[in-house]
């Protein structure tokens, strides 16, 4: 697989998550908790990577770290809340509820819960073949990490095959 065929392959895979994640929430009306919602920064942050390793031919080395850093994190982000939702550990975050709501009157506070979707963590809303998203999600980011690493591969054996 030639380098720019896993640039390629990063970005779409990330994009389509991406887009998946929101049809599910838009469309479906699936109620993402907080750690759906964290799960999606690593994969805007996988875009932005590739589109500056695509745009600038410097520094790509560096931006390869970036890229595989990020398919860690979002990879030990995806596992911890597959982990949550399978029981194998308790939750360190709050998942659900809201912030901020100090200065509020009870009649307004009672609006404010009334009007709020609340999604926990530890709970599968929607699975496919007994995998959940956090599941289906940790796959993709072991992927992403699996192509960050050939990406690295390749660089670096035509880095020194150049040099």
């Amino acid at each position: 697989m030639k380098r720019i065929h896993c640039s390629y392959a990063l970005i779409i895979i990330s994009t389509v998550s991406l887009l998946s994640a929101f049809y599910l929430q838009i469309e479906l009306e699936l109620v993402p908790c907080k750690l759906c919602i964290w799960q999606r920064w690593p994969h805007v942050i996988n875009i932005l990577i590739i589109v500056i390793f695509l745009t600038l031919p410097k520094n790509q080395n560096i931006l390869v770290f970036f890229g595989l850093t990020n398919a860690v994190l979002g990879t030990l982000l995806a596992g911890y809340h597959f982990g949550l939702e399978e029981g194998y550990w308790m939750n360190v975050f709050s998942c659900s509820g809201l912030q901020g709501l100090e200065n509020l009157n009870s009649k307004s506070l009672l609006n404010v819960l009334k009007n709020t979707p609340i999604s926990s963590c530890e709970k599968v809303q929607w699975s496919i073949f007994g995998v959940s998203l956090a599941g289906i999600n940790f796959l993709v980011f072991f992927i992403l990490f699996s192509l960050w690493a050939m990406k690295r591969y390749l660089y670096f054996s035509n880095y020194e095959s150049n040099s």
